[in-house]
Order: structure tokens, then sequence, then C-alpha cells
């Protein structure tokens, strides 16, 4: 059975981790070719490895209090960069030079390019659409990473697409359709901790441990879609997807908060001086 407070079912020694990633081998092979082999293990590795956002994500959408929401947070950047640590060990991002897979992410698409279906409703082109499956290849981490942060879709590719893939037509398992939507059903932390702000009155240091927990965790979630990118871009070409990617990355910097800056601009429209302690209820009235 699982190990005792994990949030996956079955024997956890079995999934595919980062430290036996080398050795994940593909029963069935389409195309029979290394690079086939080698995007497998990648996405493999990361699904294995999603146990652990998951699990920080459930804790971040239950916690009610400042305490425990810092805790998630910081357990939820420890779990992103472990994401971000996969694609380093598959040669994503890592500098010239670096011991990596000797594989050609281009060759790939050109054999399997003529095997993935078109998805006429969304409106993409068929290179544009090969790309932005790429992209979002990880499967719902993204968007429950984007919502968490209280972060708008986008009307462009990257959006249409998450946005089908909610659906039941797209290609993800029903389970995991599931826990999406019940992830978009919760409150984003942004606006827990910005109701908060606007209900309570915060002590500085209080406004500083979220505020460096939520930033920090953005930060991770930047260098794990910046993988991203860098993956499309060794198969597509450095302009795919350029416009896409770089919203995507504005809005995640624009979710960064900005209590202290705003607090010593005197911009709030509530003071923050006061005394919710870290025990204390976001939601509850202060003192």
């Amino acid at each position: 059975e699982g190990e005792e407070g994990s949030d996956v079912d079955g024997p956890t020694e079995l999934l595919p981790k980062l430290e036996v990633m080398g050795q994940v081998v593909p029963q069935l092979r389409f195309l029979c070719v290394e690079e086939e082999d080698w995007f497998l293990r990648l996405h493999v590795t990361l699904a294995g490895e999603m146990s652990g956002v998951v699990g920080a994500l459930n804790q971040c959408f239950g916690a009610d209090r400042v305490g425990p929401q810092v805790r998630a947070l910081q357990q939820l950047e420890k779990a992103i960069e472990v994401l971000v640590r996969v694609h380093y060990t598959a040669g994503i991002g890592q500098p010239i030079g670096a011991d990596v897979p000797q594989v050609r992410p281009a060759l790939l698409m050109q054999r399997m390019h003529r095997f993935l279906p078109h998805v006429k409703e969304l409106g993409l082109s068929p290179h544009i659409l090969r790309a932005t499956r790429v992209y979002c290849a990880t499967g719902i981490d993204q968007p429950c990473l984007l919502h968490l942060f209280g972060v708008e879709k986008d009307d462009n590719a990257l959006g249409r697409y998450r946005e089908w893939q909610h659906g039941t037509g797209s290609e993800l398992p029903r389970p995991h359709r599931e826990y999406l939507e019940s992830c978009l059903d919760s409150p984003s932390m942004r606006s827990l901790v910005q109701r908060a702000v606007g209900a309570h009155k915060l002590t500085v240091q209080e406004l500083a441990r979220l505020e460096l927990a939520h930033n920090s965790c953005i930060d991770m979630v930047l260098r794990l879609f910046n993988r991203r990118i860098e993956l499309v871009r060794t198969m597509f070409g450095d302009d795919m997807l350029r416009e896409e990617f770089e919203s995507e990355r504005a809005s995640l910097i624009d979710a960064r908060l900005r209590l202290l800056v705003e607090r010593r601009e005197g911009l709030t429209e509530t003071p923050l001086e006061g005394v919710l302690s870290v025990g204390d209820p976001l939601g509850a009235p202060a003192g």
C-alpha cells in the first residue's frame, strides 16, 4: 500500500522518480528511435514526481491560516523544483558542454507529426497545435498552478488548449479532469491573501512571510515553465509560441505580491498594522 499520508494509491516505490529516471524503459515503442524513449522517459518521470505537487496543492487549497499557508507554499516550491530538476536531467536548460542525453528533439517531431490528431475546434494551425501539445504535455499541473496564483486565462493557443483539456473530449483521464475541476472550484491563494489584507490587520512580519513564500513559489513556477518552452524550441525552433509564452510569463510576474511595497507607499486602502496572529484563520475577524 501507499505510504501513510501519501496522495497516491498503490506502491509508491514503483513510481518513476528522478533518482531512477535513467532506468525508465518504454514497454511499447511507436517510432523506435532514441528520441521517442527520451521524450517518454522525461514525461513518465514528471508524472511520477507530480505526486509531490498534488500533495502540496492540496495543502495550499486547504489552508486557511497564515502559518499553514506559508508551509504549504514552501512545500509546493520544493515539489516544483523536483520537476525542474527532471528537465535538467533530460538535458533541457543545461549549459553547453554539460553531460546531457545525446538526442535530437527536432527529429522526434519530424517523425511523429503525421500521427498526431488535429483538433479543428481550437482554431489553431497544425504546427502551433503540435507545439502547444508539447508545452502542455505534463497534463493538469499547469492550469492548477496558474489558478492557485490567480493568473487569468489567456485567449491564445495555450489558454484554448488547456480549456479543451478540461472537456470530456480531451485526452486527459477522467480522474485528472475531476481533480482539475476541484482545484478550479477552490479560491486561489492570491485571493485568500488579498482578502486577509483587505479585511484584517496583518503584522509586518506576517506580511513578509506570506509574500516571500508566495513570490518564491511563483519564481519556481517560472523556472518550470521556462524549461517547457525550451523543450518546445528544441523541437520546433526558437520563435515557436514566443508571444504566447511571453504573455504567460508576464501574467505570472504580475501575480507576484507587493504587499510590503504597497504598505510602505501607503497605497493600500486599509492600514495593515494590527494583531492577526499566525494561528488566526484568514477569513475570521481580527480580535
